[in-house]
């Protein structure tokens, strides 16, 4: 989402399929801007990268601009000391579950657990099941069922969902005064 993130990744020797021939090792680091052309919290306004912005600044001269930090990181759970460390300073979290896997669902709880209690029930957190957009596609309510929690419908590929999902939870933000 963001032309200018870091990504610290490492080619997969065994590409799992054609879609995962990488995956992060470290974390992901991105920067976004949201703008909106008024402060009233039911404004969903646009969400663009950096670069995008400063190409179109001119257009949104008089809208509100927040910047908007994201900090990813993998998950798998030898990684559990890079997401503590990386989740320091959050204000918020989108949790991205394999909606495609079931089973890795029990991984996934055991990060989204790992993740509630380094930040706390306080902070707000979405979850989204991801890849809506494969055909073996186990749907929302399916994941949502499976790990006793709301998840919504999103895909990282086509960024169906996850641009909604990044507003929705600034607006938590905001809401919540962090």
């Amino acid at each position: 989402m963001d032309d200018k993130a870091i990504n610290i990744e490492k080619k997969l020797s065994n590409a799992q399929n054609e879609e995962k021939t990488t995956t992060t090792t470290g974390f992901d680091l991105g920067n976004l801007v949201w703008i909106r052309k008024d402060l009233d919290e039911n404004t969903d306004g646009v969400l663009m990268s950096e670069v995008q912005y400063q190409s179109k600044k001119e257009d949104f001269r008089e809208w509100h601009l927040k910047n908007i930090e994201l900090k990813g990181s993998p998950g798998k759970a030898h990684f559990s000391i890079v997401r503590q460390i990386i989740s320091i300073g959050s204000a918020g979290v989108i949790f991205l579950i394999d909606g495609c896997d079931k089973n890795n669902i029990n991984n996934a709880l055991l990060v989204l657990q790992e993740t509630k209690d380094a930040l706390g029930n306080s902070i707000p957190l979405i979850i989204i099941a991801n890849k809506s957009d494969r055909k073996d596609y186990l749907g929302a309510e399916k994941i949502s069922e499976l790990i006793g929690e709301k998840a919504f419908e999103g895909s990282g590929k086509t960024k169906k969902g996850i641009n909604d999902a990044i507003i929705h939870l600034s607006k938590l933000v905001l809401k919540e005064g962090k």
